[in-house]
């Protein structure tokens, strides 16, 4: 029960909080002294009066709406430092002002009447804080960008080296000039990829089918002189990865896809490429590279092979804790498929 005698009022003036107590015609019932601190308005002239007259931001029809369900049912109300930061407009020594949290709890009177109690917390060492370490993450994620920018800049400057250096192979040692391409692929994949982490948001895990699907387009078109004999078909599934698994996926699909171009049309016949990406289940994430070209060597397998492609895909894929193998024959061309766990 809360009347107005002085012990009352020694309970509320005793709390660290700024109290006051409403009735339900919005009249002040209690006002305590850090209220007369914080709004230099004295108890005198506040009790009895209607707040929305002292403090004209309750006029706003919102506020007796979301008491009225505490004076009919007895509902707490929260208005929140987000979007109620100063209700009781109190500056402090800087000229600021206090940033406040106000509670507002249910409370019964003389007669049952019901009353509001509102506790008011000053939570601007709080706010400061926060507002501290969001500068302080959004310094970090700029030093994180700069890194991928240069990163990504480093590994531009070195494709395009290698690339010149291929031009000029190309006239005097064409063996090895195809060689050099293959390696710019690969450092255009890391490439790509810091490009897009520069670009987005500053996270740890990257969109793996808009990656795999500008990755794959962009070699298809560097790749190929005459893309019209080749159909490339993509079926990529919306996944996210962390990073660095997206680096040794990217380096696999970039070396399947180079082989296929390479090797299952040797003749310069027609045919098609597909990629396909999907999670078959809740924790696991498929890559399927297939075509429907001249298929795989009889005498093929694996574990027999010590190719480079074959040494750099089956290890790539152990980095990520992945199966792979290949199938293939003349009727049904090659199909590759890697089965790893998603990111936990």
């Amino acid at each position: 029960m809360i009347g107005e005698g002085d012990n009352q009022f020694q309970l509320f003036d005793a709390l660290p909080e700024a109290i006051l107590i409403l009735d339900r015609r919005f009249q002040i019932r209690f006002w305590n002294r850090i209220m007369e601190q914080w709004t230099d308005i004295s108890r005198i002239d506040a009790l009895g009066r209607d707040l929305r007259i002292l403090l004209p931001c309750f006029k706003n029809p919102v506020y007796a709406s979301r008491l009225e369900p505490l004076f009919s049912d007895g509902v707490p109300v929260i208005f929140s430092s987000q979007f109620h930061p100063h209700l009781f407009p109190s500056r402090l020594v800087n000229g600021t002002w206090r940033t406040e949290q106000t509670i507002v709890s249910p409370l019964s009177g003389r007669e049952e009447e019901p009353l509001a109690l509102f506790t008011v917390i000053d939570v601007t060492p709080h706010t400061e804080t926060l507002k501290k370490l969001d500068g302080s993450i959004k310094e970090k994620e700029l030093l994180i960008r700069e890194v991928h920018h240069r990163v990504k800049n480093n590994l531009n400057l070195v494709s395009s080296l290698i690339g010149l250096q291929a031009e000029n192979l190309k006239k005097t040692e064409r063996k090895l000039a195809p060689i050099l391409d293959e390696l710019r692929a690969k450092i255009d994949s890391l490439s790509l990829l810091y490009t897009k982490l520069y670009k987005g948001k500053v996270t740890n895990s990257i969109d793996l089918k808009e990656y795999l699907e500008e990755l794959i387009e962009n070699l298809f078109q560097s790749t190929l002189s005459n893309t019209s004999r080749i159909s490339l078909h993509l079926s990529l599934a919306p996944l996210t990865i962390k990073t660095d698994r997206a680096i040794a996926l990217g380096l696999i699909a970039v070396e399947l896809f180079t082989n296929a171009l390479k090797h299952a049309f040797p003749g310069g016949e027609e045919g098609n490429i597909s990629v396909e990406l999907l999670s078959p289940s809740e924790h696991e994430i498929e890559l399927s590279v297939y075509d429907d070209g001249q298929g795989l060597p009889r005498d093929f397998e694996v574990q027999n092979c010590n190719t480079f492609g074959v040494v750099v895909i089956t290890g790539l894929a152990k980095q990520i804790g992945g199966n792979c193998c290949w199938e293939g024959n003349k009727e049904k061309g090659t199909r590759f498929r890697l089965l790893f766990p998603g990111d936990p």
